[in-house]
């Protein structure tokens, strides 16, 4: 087994989970789906020892760090008891406390936090930041709370953020030493919408199309567990279905369709398997494919991007629904280079495109900011070609896309963990040695914000999941077996 990069063997071969019998269990299908935005806060409730210093706390996801030294934890007082505060001695000149707030990555938003001094005012300022990028600066002075708690809030509450780093002034006064502190620091984390959720319930949906018939299948899901299978259309197999974003930015993936000879694309919103409306977009040639669709300009609405199959050429249509605002030629690029995917590596809510060369195995991430490449990074070269992407998604909830590889023959599985565009990590998920099993959907199935894993048995129909956190399978679990394997799950990238 040989990692998808530079690297030495690793002597380890795990059995892959999806040769066990299919009498594993079945995820509860009534665990409620995570919610776009998860509210949280960090009320200290875990520090221990009054008087102690204070200088790193975890608590719902989010870990707080003190960054200056004079930091205690007071188990007597609070809003209510713990909270965190450092002293001015009597007679010293203002004294700064700082703490910063992350939450090992991922991204969320700041609302407030109560604040508290003895005698005097307590002059802040709140500086959030993303990808080391200052997102919003919060100043002000609260009034003397007199020994009580004051809430502060952030008028940028729904700003996106990595990072939030908070700095009180205990301002000088001549009579007496002053205790000042914080408590009930109010967050919320901020999970995209997942790829393929139709209904707008959180969790992504399995679309089907019979390769002969033309039928078109929606199948919701509840981590493994089907909740409904539904006839959306039946379509002449001459159209075929090129994109699943959410063109119209309502929460719920439509249909983009593409005719096979005339290159005559129309969009189907979507609300669940109703379609709403049917919607002439354009006419491209043929010789220009779709490789990748996603929201580039932090719009909330999935884009196209076009490549021309001879010259190489990279165009961009930023959408709005069905309608073209802009169509931008990015560049040329040699076609032995490949565009992969698109998806957000960098957690600025922009996707970025992943590029591999099929000769020489090097790797590329455009960052992208609408139609431009803003900077154009390798990453490495994977020396064995029998590596391929089978996804680009977040499995580990940190706001960044991270990229699965399958090898085609051994069936070797690893995800490189991405933060931006770098790899933090290699690590080898399992062995699927049965190659007729394909990943065919790295969408979030079961609503905990994390990408899993969609499998589909070529020949015998038979489809499961694996539930996922990080490179972690925390279930891998039979869902349903379609014999008519002119059934195929609908995944374009």
């Amino acid at each position: 087994m040989h990692r998808p990069l530079l690297v030495s063997p690793r002597g380890v071969r795990l059995l892959g989970v999806l040769l066990l019998t299919a009498g594993l269990s079945v995820a509860d299908a009534g665990d409620a789906p995570a919610s776009l935005i998860q509210p949280a806060t960090v009320t200290f409730v875990g520090v221990a020892g009054h008087g102690s210093p204070f200088t790193t706390y975890s608590e719902a996801g989010f870990a707080v760090s003190a960054t200056t030294a004079n930091w205690t934890v007071s188990t007597t007082y609070g809003h209510p008891a713990p909270f965190i505060q450092f002293l001015r001695p009597m007679g010293e000149p203002t004294t700064i406390g700082e703490i910063q707030v992350r939450a090992g990555g991922a991204v969320f938003s700041f609302t407030g936090l109560d604040v508290y001094s003895s005698v005097t005012n307590i002059p802040y300022e709140i500086t959030g930041t993303l990808n080391s990028t200052q997102v919003f600066t919060v100043q002000g002075t609260q009034p003397n709370t007199a020994g009580n708690f004051a809430t502060v809030t952030n008028p940028y509450a729904s700003a996106i953020v990595d990072t939030v780093v908070i700095r009180l002034s205990n301002p000088f006064v001549e009579c007496c030493p002053n205790p000042m502190g914080l408590d009930n620091i109010a967050l919320s984390y901020v999970d995209p919408p997942p790829p393929r959720d139709f209904d707008g319930d959180r969790r992504s949906d399995v679309p089907w199309r019979h390769l002969t018939n033309g039928e078109v299948w929606l199948w919701t899901l509840s981590g493994a567990v089907p909740l409904s299978e539904t006839l959306v259309a039946n379509v002449d197999p001459s159209w075929q279905i090129r994109g699943t974003g959410d063109h119209d930015g309502d929460g719920k993936a439509d249909l983009l369709w593409r005719h096979v000879t005339t290159g005559t694309l129309f969009l189907w919103r979507m609300n669940g398997t109703s379609v709403l409306e049917r919607t002439y977009v354009g006419v491209v040639d043929p010789a220009f494919e779709i490789v990748a669709s996603g929201d580039l300009n932090a719009d909330d609405k999935t884009d196209i991007v076009w490549r021309h199959t001879a010259s190489g050429g990279l165009w961009v249509w930023l959408m709005n629904g069905a309608r073209i605002t802009s169509a931008t030629r990015v560049g040329l690029v040699a076609p032995d280079y490949k565009v992969v995917a698109a998806a957000d590596f960098d957690g600025n809510e922009t996707a970025d495109i992943l590029w591999q060369n099929a000769s020489n195995g090097e790797v590329w991430v455009w960052l992208m900011n609408g139609a431009v490449a803003t900077s154009q990074v390798y990453l490495g070269a994977v020396a064995d070609r029998g590596y391929g992407v089978a996804g680009l998604a977040d499995h580990d909830r940190d706001g960044r896309a991270d990229v699965l590889w399958r090898h085609a023959t051994r069936g070797d599985v690893w995800v490189w963990k991405m933060a931006g565009t770098t790899i933090t990590a290699i690590t080898y998920v399992a062995t699927v040695s049965d190659t007729d099993y394909r990943i065919v959907g790295t969408g979030d199935y079961d609503g905990d914000g994390r990408a899993d894993a969609l499998w589909h048995h070529a020949t015998t129909g038979a489809l499961w999941v694996w539930l996922m956190n990080g490179a972690t399978i925390t279930s891998a679990t039979w869902v349903a077996t379609v014999p008519d394997v002119g059934y195929q799950v609908v995944n374009p990238r």
